[in-house]
């Protein structure tokens, strides 16, 4: 689920969106045929790859019924890609043509890359900077709205975002929490190495480095009871929660989002991938909560039990052949592209574990927030999310999780990359071409069995546009906000 630390994912997915939006207008009929006498393009090894693409989609994309169930004409699109790679004219024209074979899955997450055509003759810079060698974020955050609103004041501020502020509304006080990502910066980065007396120069393993992450990820979530507690000073009754641009990150934004709305607040159902890595995964998780039940009392062995048995039929499942190389032809599978059971966004369980439990060694395997200190339930207020189309992954999670819990949401539909790996991704290399192919391994399922994929869908719409400016967004929310600021005082949270 940490899909995105430097780099923001709104950058990561924008091709993707760009070609996904130009084939709205066309049909992927393929290229134009041409004189290839000259080409020195090699059709039958695109095609082979083009085969290694599509058996690597039907085998391990959890998303894919969905995206069958929404339209998505799986034969029609492999037979038009298949002409397209046949009449390609040269290699380039070829990765073109499966970047949109690809973007026809409207899948954040599912992309291609490639080679470099050149060399980088110039040498790798050295980090010696352990927080920007590590990837933690120090980009500026451009796409903070909220804080431009009329009326805004800042009450905690930190470098690199802005925390919390206030808006004063004829009904009332709106607080407003800015999270440009639900991951930590180079600000964290750097207080917990300082906490944990490591110098920037030094030494530090993939042990150590847990350790810097645990504590800057707790750093994170202090900022974020500081911001909260800076705006009940303020007496608001209302929190904007303002998340636009927001990429995603980590597990974060499930601790943020109880932090706000408390424990009850349930993470969605997880369908997951049918993959040898995947069933080698279930069964070390079973293989150690086994373990686990061997020293536990009555009470906790019941659980664990419970547990080992709901994993060990979802790998029953996992381990069926399907057919599904057949969907290419569209004959039906034999079964669906993903894999249910006890497997939510936040773990084995849809709700956070009780204080006590949390403490046990096992805790975290069965609970993935488990080793965050939080605080749950801290606002009490009604609460707002502001959104945009640069909203994805984790922060989608995010806004989700709060409309499902009553939330307003504001803004225009987000990205729509729903979960990506919530373990490790196995990139499909393609032999010929050098092309690095990526498949989300999970897919998230909200409270009304949608899919995330589609994004969020706001309450409240504002008009921005996918390529609007900071300030072109900033002034699209102000003139919306008198209206905006009238519907969450006004609206049924019942």
């Amino acid at each position: 689920m940490n899909f995105k630390c430097a780099a923001r994912l709104s950058c990561a997915v924008f091709a993707t969106l760009l070609s996904v939006s130009s084939l709205a207008a066309e049909e992927m009929s393929g290229a134009c045929p041409a004189d290839t006498s000259k080409s020195s393009i090699n059709h039958a090894r695109w095609l082979a790859d083009f085969e290694i693409v599509k058996e690597a989609i039907a085998a391990r994309s959890p998303n894919l019924d969905w995206q069958v169930s929404r339209g998505l004409d799986l034969f029609t699109l492999s037979a038009r890609t298949e002409a397209a790679l046949s009449n390609a004219v040269d290699d380039a024209n070829a990765r073109v043509t499966l970047n949109r074979f690809i973007a026809r899955f409207a899948d954040g997450h599912m992309r291609l890359t490639w080679p470099k055509l050149e060399q980088n003759t110039t040498p790798p810079l050295r980090h010696e900077n352990f927080c920007m060698a590590n990837n933690y974020w120090d980009g500026a955050d451009e796409f903070e709205l909220a804080r431009h609103l009329p009326g805004f004041k800042a009450l905690a501020r930190h470098e690199k975002w802005s925390a919390a502020g206030a808006i004063d509304t004829s009904y009332g006080p709106v607080g407003v929490l800015r999270v440009p990502l639900f991951s930590p910066n180079v600000e964290h980065c750097e207080a917990a190495l300082a906490e944990l007396e490591i110098s920037q120069g030094e030494t530090c393993d993939e042990d150590c480095a847990e350790q810097v992450r645990a504590k800057a990820d707790d750093l994170f979530l202090f900022d974020i009871r500081s911001a909260i507690t800076a705006v009940q000073r303020e007496e608001a009754v209302i929190l904007l929660v303002d998340i636009a641009d927001n990429g995603g990150g980590s597990d974060l934004s499930i601790a943020t989002a109880r932090m706000l709305a408390g424990n009850s607040v349930p993470t969605p159902r997880l369908g997951i991938d049918r993959t040898p890595e995947r069933a080698r995964d279930i069964q070390e998780r079973i293989t150690y909560l086994r373990e686990a039940m061997s020293n536990a009392s009555d009470s906790e062995r019941k659980i664990l039990g419970e547990y080992v048995s709901a994993l060990d039929a979802a790998l029953e499942d996992l381990s069926r052949d399907c057919g599904r190389q057949h969907i290419w032809s569209g004959a039906p599978a034999a079964c669906s592209s993903s894999v249910s059971g006890p497997f939510y966004a936040s773990g084995l369980t849809p709700r956070e574990l009780d204080t006590d439990t949390r403490a046990k060694p096992w805790a975290i395997t069965v609970s993935s927030t488990a080793r965050y200190d939080y605080e749950p339930g801290l606002w009490k207020g009604d609460l707002a999310v502001l959104v945009d189309g640069g909203t994805a992954s984790s922060a989608e999670l995010f806004a989700a999780m709060l409309q499902d819990h009553g939330a307003t949401v504001i803004g225009s539909p987000t990205v729509g990359a729903s979960c990506g790996w919530n373990m490790a991704r196995k990139t499909i290399e393609l032999p010929y071409s050098g092309g690095r192919l990526d498949i989300p391994n999970c897919a998230r399922f909200r409270r009304d069995g949608s899919n995330e994929i589609d994004g969020i869908s706001p309450d409240v719409f504002v008009g921005f546009k996918d390529f609007d400016t900071a300030t072109q967004r900033q002034s699209r929310l102000a003139a919306r906000w008198p209206i905006i600021a009238s519907t969450i005082f006004t609206v049924d949270k019942n």
